[in-house]
């Protein structure tokens, strides 16, 4: 298998071939393919110059890639070599895919996120330190509390 980077004005974009011998002509039949634009439409050098082109004139002067019986091995392109593509008119491509990661953009409210918090402190099978006694309220004023720090961050934060 063989990846070969097309540099175009959309960017860079990678086309994959299985067959390591092929000539220019069939380069142009896998950029063809893959990435919707057509061959006689198409114009490849191995100068980023081409890109600079604004004319059909000016980007038939690169000449290095014409000969479409040349392999593309005698040119010095190989795995992950670059090329670059010019061609007249537009085509539509595809963007990269996001994946949101994580809870970005997730709504919570404070009582979620005091479950979240009260799921965090469970009890340990063997406690570190003797268990300790509280009076009722101890309890009642530690969720007060946190309920009054989340209520800040609420408040700069907007989840």
């Amino acid at each position: 298998m063989m990846i070969i980077r097309v540099r175009s004005r959309d960017g860079l974009e990678r086309v994959t071939t299985y067959n390591p011998v092929i000539t220019v002509f069939d380069l142009k039949t896998v950029i063809e393919e893959q990435l919707n634009v057509p061959i006689y439409n198409q114009a490849l050098s191995l100068n980023q110059n081409l890109l600079l082109s604004k004319t059909l004139e000016d980007m038939y002067r690169f000449a290095d890639m014409s000969n479409l019986f040349t392999p593309i091995s005698s040119l010095g392109i190989s795995h992950g070599s670059m090329i670059f593509l010019a061609y007249v008119g537009e085509r539509l491509v595809a963007g990269p895919l996001i994946y949101p990661a994580g809870s970005f953009g997730q709504k919570m409210t404070v009582d979620d996120l005091v479950a979240k918090e009260r799921m965090r402190v469970v009890e340990q099978e063997k406690p570190h330190y003797e268990p300790v006694l509280f009076c009722q309220d101890d309890p009642n004023i530690f969720e007060n509390y946190v309920n009054s720090l989340a209520s800040i961050v609420q408040g700069r934060v907007h989840l």
